[in-house]
């Protein structure tokens, strides 16, 4: 196996191996009223002072939406932390974010002096990227230009041989969708600061990702660009990402296209009736 495949594998394998756990005769579980069969303590679950931990500026994500982001905090004050945060131990006693970026900050919010942690030690960059990319892929609030970044210096991280169906694989993305959001990029740079995350509650005249699709229809076209920014951005009503795509296509002069079924017997007769639908055609 090459040093390239060897790479992909540890990577794509850390994403699902279980955490270490304790034998169960060595948990710290009461075995009444509550003890079962099967239950087993986590030998690197631990609670971390939360000013001991940083965050890590690799962090695929760039911002998080101030909304969900308080609605979160409001749920950890209610209810705690249900779900740890993972981290890695590095130098000076100090820990560094692998996942669960948005728990950390919403901890922040509600003031909390310590978080439950699942500890990791010398993860490789390219491993621990993957995981923080994954984890907002799966929740589809991260940006898409972020998405399209993040896909970007992934690949960066990996062999220089490394092709996009590996990276594909290694994130759990179709060759279509990866090209999708990679296409963003080529978007002027105005427009791609007004994208919003699906995960973001995209509200009235916001530019999803369906929009910017649309108005990457319009790239060598810039004021039919501008003009459909501006009717998506001014409209009453909001108007969806399929109806820009039509717009788009109209603007660049591409009708969307009609299709029709025809049932024949034989040549003559398929002919016959192709020449008929032409003929009602000119009238319309």
């Amino acid at each position: 196996m090459s040093k390239k495949s060897k790479l992909l594998e540890q990577v794509r394998g850390s994403l699902v191996q279980p955490q270490t756990l304790e034998r169960p005769d060595e948990a710290l579980l009461p075995p009444e009223p509550w003890g079962a069969d099967g239950v087993k303590r986590m030998r690197n679950a631990k609670l971390i002072p939360l000013d001991s931990i940083d965050p890590d500026p690799q962090q695929p994500r760039t911002a998080l939406h101030d909304e969900t982001l308080e609605e979160l905090a409001a749920s950890i004050q209610r209810y705690g932390l249900l779900q740890p945060i993972s981290v890695e131990a590095v130098e000076g006693g100090r820990f560094r974010l692998i996942s669960g970026e948005r728990r950390y900050r919403a901890a922040q919010l509600v003031g909390l002096s310590e978080l439950p942690c699942i500890v990791q030690n010398d993860v490789a960059e390219a491993d621990r990227y993957a995981r923080q990319l994954i984890e907002n892929l799966q929740r589809e609030d991260l940006s898409p230009i972020d998405k399209a970044r993040a896909l970007l210096h992934y690949k960066s991280l990996l062999p220089a041989d490394t092709v996009w169906q590996e990276v594909e694989t290694a994130v759990g993305l179709s060759s279509r969708r990866r090209k999708q959001i990679l296409a963003l990029l080529n978007l002027p740079p105005h427009l791609q600061s007004e994208l919003v995350a699906t995960g973001g509650r995209a509200s009235k005249n916001q530019i999803t990702e369906k929009h910017a699709r649309a108005l990457l229809l319009l790239n060598h076209k810039p004021q039919q660009q501008q003009a459909l920014y501006d009717r998506i951005k001014k409209s009453s009503d909001p108007i969806p990402g399929d109806a820009a795509l039509a717009l788009a296509r109209e603007l660049k002069g591409q009708e969307t296209l009609k299709t029709f079924r025809v049932t024949y017997r034989d040549r003559a007769d398929l002919l016959s009736k192709l020449l008929a639908k032409i003929a009602e055609l000119q009238t319309e």
